[in-house]
């Protein structure tokens, strides 16, 4: 198994409890063993939109699914938790 950190985050419609999800999707998962994860801190949005400040952590996991795999999952897991990616440095969910 190999050591990998995700970094998580959100300024979206109840922040926390998204990124709060998207732990426990991670958690759920065959071939992760989430290890353990960091606070969570708010952070001043950077970019052109006017947004949300930040919820954001950081998760570190032990896997045995290859780096294509991992991406694969994680973004499942950003759209089944109602990711849109509609504006470069835009709001987050």
């Amino acid at each position: 198994m190999e050591t990998v950190f995700i970094g998580i985050g959100s300024n979206w419609s109840h922040a926390l409890a998204r990124c709060s999800s998207a732990v426990n999707c991670l958690r759920r998962t065959t071939g992760i063993d989430c290890v353990e994860g960091s606070s969570w801190y708010r952070t001043q949005p950077f970019g052109p939109v006017e947004q949300p400040w930040f919820v954001n952590g950081v998760i570190r996991l032990r896997t045995d699914l290859k780096p294509q795999q991992m991406l694969d999952r994680c973004q499942k897991i950003e759209q089944m938790l109602g990711r849109r990616r509609t504006i470069r440095w835009g709001p987050r969910s």
